[in-house]
């Protein structure tokens, strides 16, 4: 065997091994991909969600705040509600008290 036939079947055999390892890269890399797509997808599907949760809790906080104002007001109608009953309630005692006008 001469040096070039040996040169040829080196090559040769590094060419066929460059090939290979370049389809097992090929492989892998499709297959980094792949899972990188499942990922990101997933990515974007839980920064969907937490966007709707934070809007949703936002908009909780918005219905309490809004409640206990309505509560607020409503506890001050019957504060004053039963002030003037109070009142009322005085007034005709002290009318029956006072006896009839004279």
């Amino acid at each position: 065997m001469e040096n070039s036939e040996l040169l040829l079947m080196v090559n040769a055999l590094l060419v066929s091994l460059l090939g290979i390892g370049v389809s097992m890269l090929s492989f892998f890399l499709k297959d980094v991909y792949r899972d990188h797509k499942k990922l990101q997808d997933k990515v974007n599907t839980l920064q969907r969600e937490a966007s709707t949760h934070q809007r949703l809790y936002q908009e909780h906080i918005r219905l309490i705040q809004l409640q206990a104002k309505q509560d607020r007001e409503q506890l001050e109608q019957l504060k004053f509600l039963s002030a003037n009953k109070n009142r009322v309630n005085l007034q005709n005692k002290l009318k029956y008290w006072s006896g009839p006008p004279m």
